[in-house]
């Protein structure tokens, strides 16, 4: 039950498409990128604006139970998420998945 998967390794997203507009229209439309997928739209996460005073509430606290975000990162997270949208971060996100464990299984 735990094996079977219906969608791709995101893990290795990022490296098989780095192109934000790829991932913005994926997830807007799947179809329109992926013939056939079986994926949902998700349009209405562009629509959606993120909330800046929260995300940096759950820096806050996640950083209390030893995630590393600076003061720097909490303190700025407001302005640098300003008039983003939940598909925005979603993609810079899966930009983001399995860069940076690139070169540590040399060190």
């Amino acid at each position: 039950w735990g094996s079977k998967r219906t969608g791709p390794d995101l893990w290795h997203e990022a490296s098989l498409r780095d192109n934000a507009a790829w991932h913005i229209a994926h997830l807007k439309d799947p179809q329109s990128t992926s013939r056939g997928s079986i994926m949902p739209a998700y349009p209405h996460l562009f629509q959606e604006k993120v909330d800046g005073k929260q995300i940096q509430a759950n820096m806050r606290a996640l950083k209390t139970i030893g995630v590393p975000y600076s003061d720097e990162d909490i303190k700025f997270a407001p302005a640098l998420l300003a008039g983003k949208t939940k598909g925005d971060v979603l993609v810079a996100y899966l930009l983001k998945l399995g860069r940076d464990q690139k070169g540590k299984a040399n060190n």
